[in-house]
């Protein structure tokens, strides 16, 4: 995993300053425009713009974020770690 230090962006959901963005599938890049980020804090899933600000997903982009397990794996772990602090 590699972390990446990134502009400060707000979760569309819960307004959650985030600043930072780690990989969980082993690809050490950093986030591009497109790709799914899961809030620590909500859970919630967003989407990096073409600038890596945090945006709501598009219905298509929703469609897609239902579909994936690895995406509903990491928001349960998420949901599970906030309901024991």
């Amino acid at each position: 995993m590699a972390t990446h230090d990134l502009l400060p962006s707000r979760c569309p959901n819960c307004g959650r300053r985030n600043n930072a963005a780690t990989n969980v599938d082993g690809d050490h890049h950093a986030p591009e425009p497109g790709a799914a980020a899961v809030c620590i804090s909500c859970a919630y899933v967003s989407i990096y713009g073409s600038n890596l600000q945090l945006r709501p997903p598009t219905g298509a982009e929703l469609a897609l974020i239902n579909q994936s397990s690895t995406l509903h794996s990491i928001q349960g772990a998420v949901i599970d770690a906030t309901r024991r602090n």
